[in-house]
């Protein structure tokens, strides 16, 4: 069989037979080094520096001053907010479900849309929306980007009877939309639209 002679490699022998060529002394002698390094060696040494981060770490936190009892506040407050923004993103988005059904219900008794079979769906709606208006503003909700005025809270009677005229006046349309008389509905309509028209008026910014 014939064998296929090397070409000239450093390290080998030019024009002879295929044999072991030696890596140049640097590489070699960087590869010897690694490998004369136990693994023990090297696992300790990360065990150290883990150490050491772990005991600065200990002494940052021992050297930070204790929170006085207003910054404890504050972090209760904070830890409470996602849940008051849930409930303010809850009631906003009742409010803009209660006003699109009133422009839908607009549109048809008031601009002639062609959809009068949908009356009943839209009062059973606003009816179930307006039913506990004051449940919507719990105290402690008083959030900044909530559009609702501080005298919801302030001035929670008025508030209340006013929330409750709103419910009682949905459900009246709602009533009158199962009746099928057109003119008990625009006024039915039109009552709760003043109800709603007040309440905004005096409780929302």
């Amino acid at each position: 069989m014939l064998r296929r002679r090397t070409k000239g490699v450093p390290g080998c022998s030019d024009g002879g037979y295929p044999r072991p060529c030696p890596l140049p002394p640097n590489r070699t002698g960087g590869i010897r080094m690694f490998r004369k390094i136990p693994m023990a060696a090297l696992t300790g040494a990360l065990a150290l520096s883990v150490a050491a981060a772990g005991l600065a770490a200990a002494d940052s936190l021992a050297s930070t001053p204790a929170m006085t009892p207003g910054a404890t506040h504050i972090l209760e407050r904070m830890a409470a907010d996602p849940e008051v923004e849930a409930i303010v993103d809850h009631r906003k988005g009742v409010m803009r479900a209660v006003g699109g059904h009133m422009a839908s219900v607009a549109a048809i008794l008031l601009d002639g849309a062609p959809y009068d079979a949908m009356l009943p769906v839209h009062g059973a709606a606003l009816q179930g929306l307006l039913a506990d208006i004051p449940g919507l503003f719990p105290e402690g909700t008083e959030h900044e980007d909530s559009g609702a005025d501080p005298a919801v809270w302030s001035d929670w009677d008025t508030f209340t009877s006013r929330s409750q005229t709103s419910t009682d006046r949905a459900a009246a349309f709602r009533e009158a939309t199962e009746g099928g008389n057109r003119q008990a509905m625009v006024q039915a309509f039109s009552a709760l639209g003043q109800s709603c028209g007040a309440c905004h008026e005096d409780f929302r910014n």
